[in-house]
């Protein structure tokens, strides 16, 4: 038999190691994964073992009709989480679809006893950005102990009365939710993520806690001329005496309602106050410093609000090292 001959004899996806093959799962669509079972017999079963589980409805092919669509989506996802056989690493969803957080329930308690360390849940759309989450966040989600990162995306957040947050929690990221500064005092871990907007109603007041643990903090969408958001931001950066880190963006608001609306300039919320160029400066204490805060990163830096900002951040901070502004 010719060198050639052999070696196109050889079945050699077959013969790769499980931990590669595994390796091959995690770059794939999950739907491509899930295909892979026609390979061969080895690969038949391989997808039911994947940790990482990711379902974004963009890599699903879904029909344009939503009600389809919706249907297909929930059928899939419960298909794949009733045949999975083994532990799990990460859930991931990503969809504009789901009315109701029933369905998520249902597959979080499907999964429940996998010890899950990290949960994403992102009910997107341009729709909720300047509106309140459309859904709350699935119970059962409360009950995953073990969790170390928790993203939450477009919801509202109301945990049961006996929830006493999430011991092991590390990362924490909320975006365009609804959530009250209770629950936030119980979720608060070592490296947090806010999206302003999650700031708009009965949280914006002064944080009564000290964030010892906290060292890295994210925050997005920052508007430097919103007198309700730089008072939180400012209460919480006084609060967290061991920051280390500390990474601010801010877009252009304008652009970014025209780029969701379709049209110019939209009329500031009814909330919205301006904030004096001194705010940081006048609200803080005069013996205040960021002790440990080493590095910043601040993005979008542009107007005379921004740079009063920057200004503060520099003016007090003895022992950093890094500023990246852009």
């Amino acid at each position: 038999m010719s060198k050639l001959t052999k070696f196109s004899s050889e079945d050699i996806i077959s013969d790769l190691p499980e931990i590669i093959m595994a390796v091959i799962l995690t770059k794939l669509p999950i739907r491509d994964a899930v295909r892979t079972s026609v390979l061969s017999s080895k690969w038949k079963y391989q997808w039911t073992t994947m940790e990482q589980l990711v379902f974004e409805e963009n890599n699903l092919c879904l029909p344009d009709d939503k009600k389809v669509a919706e249907k297909k989506l929930l059928d899939f996802i419960m298909g794949f989480l009733l045949l999975h056989d083994g532990p799990i690493q990460k859930f991931k969803l990503s969809t504009s679809y789901l009315k109701k957080s029933t369905a998520i329930d249902q597959w979080l308690r499907v999964i429940s006893r996998k010890n899950i360390t990290e949960i994403v849940l992102d009910e997107y759309g341009n729709e909720w950005r300047w509106k309140n989450p459309r859904i709350s966040v699935p119970r059962s989600i409360f009950s995953f102990q073990k969790l170390t990162t928790l993203t939450l995306s477009a919801f509202t957040v109301e945990p049961p009365l006996e929830f006493q947050g999430f011991p092991c929690l590390k990362y924490l990221e909320l975006d365009g939710v609804s959530i009250t500064l209770e629950v936030i005092e119980n979720l608060i871990p070592v490296t947090i993520c806010f999206c302003p907007l999650a700031w708009r109603g009965d949280i914006l007041v002064k944080v009564p806690v000290t964030y010892d643990y906290l060292k890295f903090i994210e925050i997005g969408c920052m508007d430097y001329k919103d007198m309700d958001e730089v008072l939180y931001v400012l209460d919480l950066l006084l609060q967290s005496p061991n920051l280390q880190e500390l990474h601010i963006s801010s877009p252009d608001l304008e652009e970014e309602i025209s780029g969701i609306f379709g049209y110019g300039e939209e009329p500031d919320p009814p909330h919205y106050k301006t904030a004096d160029f001194d705010i940081w400066e006048r609200k803080c204490p005069a013996d205040f410093t960021f002790k440990c805060l080493k590095t910043v990163k601040l993005s979008y830096i542009s107007t005379k609000h921004d740079m009063e900002f920057v200004k503060f951040v520099l003016g007090r901070s003895p022992v950093l090292e890094v500023i990246s502004i852009i």
